[in-house]
C-alpha cells in the first residue's frame, strides 16, 4: 500500500528576519538552517506531531516560500490553522495551499492575499 502524502505550498510576504519569525512560535519545534536551493538563502522549519513539518524558506529580501508535510490531512491542516492563524494576528501576508494525495487542493488559508 502506497503512503499518502498531504502538501502545502504557499508564500509569506514579509520584511521580518528568520530569527524574529521563528519567535511568532515559541510552543512549536523550530530549526533554522542554511538552504540547498537559493544562494544565501535560509529557512526556517516547524515540525509538529506526527512528523508533520512547514518550512519557510527566505528567497528575497521580503519574500518566503511556504511548503511542508503531513501522513494526514488532518494533521497538515491543523498545523497550517495554528501557523495561519499567528501570520494573522500579526498581520503578515500569506497564503496557504492544502494538497492531497491526488494534487487536487482541498482548503485555501490566506491573510490580505487577492487570489488571482
Amino acid at each position: 500500500m502506497e503512503e499518502e502524502i498531504y502538501l502545502i505550498y504557499g508564500q509569506l510576504m514579509a520584511s521580518q528576519s528568520l530569527e524574529a519569525l521563528a519567535l511568532l512560535f515559541p510552543k512549536m519545534k523550530t530549526k533554522l538552517g542554511e538552504s540547498s536551493h537559493y544562494e544565501g538563502g535560509r529557512y526556517l522549519r516547524i515540525t509538529d506531531v506526527a512528523e508533520t513539518e512547514l518550512t519557510f524558506e527566505k528567497i528575497q529580501r521580503k519574500e518566503f516560500l511556504i511548503k511542508g508535510e503531513a501522513d494526514t490531512k488532518e494533521a497538515l491542516q491543523n498545523l497550517c490553522k495554528r501557523i495561519s492563524a499567528i501570520l494573522t494576528a500579526n498581520q503578515l501576508k500569506h497564503r496557504m495551499e492544502l494538497y492531497d494525495e491526488a494534487e487536487v487542493q482541498f482548503h485555501f488559508l490566506h491573510f490580505n492575499w487577492e487570489n488571482t
